[in-house]
C-alpha cells in the first residue's frame, strides 16, 4: 500500500529544499531533543534525534565543508541516540546508532564507551 499523497507532498517539500536550509531546520528538532535530554526525557529525546535523522535523509551534502557538518551533526545525533537507548534499555538501538556512528568515527572513544556498556 502505498503512502498518503500527503506524505508524498512532505516529503518532496523536504527534498527541495537547499541543504542549508535543511541543516538549519533539522537543528530546531536537535534542540528540542537537548532540551528533552537535559530533563532526563529519554523518549521525548529519541523522538526529536530520529526527526533529524528523517531530514537527513533528504540531504546530499555538496563540498567539504558541508559533508564535515553533516557528519559532525549526524554522529552528535547518534551519540545521544545511543545515550537515551540506554537508559530507555533498548540494547538492539544502542547498538544500531553506535555502528552508525563508528562509520563516521571509528575511533570515537564516546560510541566505545556506549558500547563497552551494553
Amino acid at each position: 500500500m502505498s503512502p498518503p499523497l500527503s506524505e508524498w507532498k512532505a516529503d518532496y517539500a523536504r527534498y527541495d529544499k537547499t541543504t542549508e536550509l535543511k541543516l538549519r531546520e533539522a537543528s530546531e528538532f536537535w534542540l528540542e531533543g537537548n532540551a528533552f535530554f537535559r530533563e532526563g526525557q529519554w523518549f521525548r529525546a529519541s523522538e526529536r534525534y530520529q526527526k533529524v535523522l528523517v531530514w537527513f535523509t533528504y540531504t546530499f551534502p555538496e563540498g567539504a565543508e558541508e559533508h564535515r557538518r553533516f557528519d559532525d551533526i549526524n554522529l552528535r545525533i547518534y551519540l545521544n541516540l545511543c545515550f537515551c537507548k540506554l537508559k530507555t534499555k533498548e540494547w538492539q538501538e544502542v547498538k544500531d546508532f553506535a555502528y552508525q556512528a563508528l562509520k563516521i568515527d571509528p575511533d570515537n572513544a564516546d560510541v566505545h564507551f556506549h558500547l563497552s556498556r551494553l
